[in-house]
């Protein structure tokens, strides 16, 4: 491994780039030979974490559209007091699944419901 290393010294060698250049098939005798190299002073290790982090179907929809709580909260400031139901929901275009989660939002900020208004 030091001598593939040696090979090109002034590259940052990842490594994911390692068993390559040494025709080892496995991670764990490069991550071993490395720690044994930089206990000998011969390499420096340095280590980097990293996360990935996507947004599902419903994260892009609150991307897009915005939170569901804010949009049934505007909904609700718009709408005239008859139509805030349930069907005033569904009639602006909230979906079944979307209602009752969204309603639970509100409550959890502090909004009060009663008699379904």
């Amino acid at each position: 491994m030091l001598r593939a290393m040696l090979g090109a010294p002034a590259r940052s060698w990842l490594l994911s780039d390692l068993p390559e250049a040494t025709g080892w098939s496995d991670q764990v005798h490069v991550a071993g030979a490395g720690t044994t190299l930089a206990e000998a002073g011969l390499v420096e290790i340095s280590e980097t974490a990293s996360r990935t982090v996507s947004l599902a179907g419903e994260g892009e929809k609150a991307a897009s559209s915005g939170l569901l709580e804010a949009r049934i909260w505007d909904w609700m400031q718009d709408a005239v007091a008859a139509d805030r139901t349930m069907q005033g929901l569904f009639a602006a275009g909230f979906e079944r699944h979307e209602a009752g989660p969204g309603v639970g939002l509100l409550k959890a900020l502090g909004v009060r419901v009663e008699s379904g208004s």
